[in-house]
């Protein structure tokens, strides 16, 4: 469904990112990991076009520019790590957003905001201002608000989501990778989440791309790249590689 080809961005004759393929497919969760200043969150930005990347990003066999900006805004949305409001908006009013490039009447949202929102365990806080709110509880509202935009998708939306788990406590870690796994399971969602904990990678994603000066270092299925090896090169520790009870692999 995602198809980058020789993606790159330079500043002043610097390459920050220097992509020779990436593809995703539908209904796959891919990991985007490598140590800071790797080129993450500058690979989400040049599929969104927020940055002037040269090369190919095509979504659905069609270039990402090409795509009207509704008909973009219903298929690709991301997920930021962090979001300024200035507005004192309630959560449910921030959630709503998401509406904008859809098409449904005022009853018709109302149900999806509430699903949604109970969906990724913000319903609670739906009258909460958002100023009101910690840091892991606007992710999840966030997290209501880019499902509902992509609510209305023709095709099989593409979400891609910057450090999603990084203000959660470790329950809401979990809940939020089981949601994207469920998503990718059972709507053919594809997503691409930049995560800095190994083990989740290893445990939720079927893909992984391992970034290191904005190029990609190492690909595969999780399984395969995460070796201690692998992670001793690219993060200077060495892992103790493990079987959980369930057969799982783990690093320590």
């Amino acid at each position: 469904m995602l198809e980058l080809n020789q993606l790159s961005w330079k500043i002043r004759e610097k390459t920050l990112l220097d992509i020779n393929h990436l593809a995703l497919a539908e209904g796959q969760v891919m990991g985007l990991l490598g140590p800071n200043g790797a080129g993450k969150s500058t690979l989400l930005k040049a599929i969104t076009g927020e940055i002037p990347a040269s090369g190919q990003a095509l979504l659905h066999g069609k270039a990402i520019h090409k795509w009207s900006s509704q008909q973009l805004a219903r298929h690709l949305a991301v997920l930021p790590q962090a979001s300024q409001l200035t507005f004192p908006f309630q959560a449910k009013e921030v959630v709503a957003l998401g509406l904008t490039p859809l098409s449904m009447s005022h009853e018709e949202g109302q149900r999806h905001i509430q699903r949604l929102m109970e969906k990724t365990d913000c319903l609670h806080l739906a009258d909460r201002n958002w100023p009101s709110l910690s840091g892991g509880e606007r992710q999840r509202v966030q997290l209501a608000r880019v499902l509902l935009q992509l609510s209305q998708a023709e095709q099989a939306p593409l979400l891609l989501l910057d450090e999603p788990t990084s203000a959660q406590d470790l329950g809401q870690q979990h809940s939020i990778l089981k949601l994207a796994v469920e998503l990718a399971r059972e709507q053919g969602y594809g997503v691409i989440a930049i995560l800095h904990d190994l083990n989740q990678v290893l445990h939720y994603c079927h893909h992984c791309y391992l970034l290191k000066e904005g190029q990609v270092a190492a690909q595969g299925k999780p399984f395969d790249v995460l070796r201690a090896d692998t992670v001793e090169m690219y993060w200077q520790y060495r892992p103790r590689e493990i079987t959980l009870d369930d057969g799982l692999p783990a690093l320590i």
